[in-house]
């Protein structure tokens, strides 16, 4: 069973997030993380069967094989801290647009 954890729940994730449903990348939901500090973002993917947190922390603790960093470009430092610290061995994959990560 893949568990896939989206750090950032907006649109950019939401569309993923439907997507792995929708092509089957995860056998349910129930196999998605996600977190955001938004309320709403938190709420709507709760409704569509999410796991959802305000805390990045929480979702990479989840057992995640691969997180995707899906959040704004001018945030994107704290959240890869967030990683660093709890990221385990899972895949790290970014769509901050313009931004460039390295080990």
């Amino acid at each position: 069973m893949l568990q896939v954890g989206f750090l950032g729940a907006g649109m950019m994730a939401s569309a993923l997030m439907g997507g792995c449903v929708d092509k089957k990348v995860v056998e349910s939901p129930s196999e998605i993380s996600c977190s955001d500090v938004w309320a709403p973002a938190r709420e709507k993917a709760t409704e569509a069967g999410y796991f959802a947190s305000e805390s990045n922390a929480e979702v990479c603790q989840r057992g995640t094989d691969a997180i995707i960093l899906a959040v704004k470009p001018n945030i994107i430092s704290s959240v890869c801290a967030d990683v660093a610290d709890a990221g385990g061995d899972a895949l790290i994959i970014s769509i901050a647009a313009g931004v460039k990560l390295s080990v």
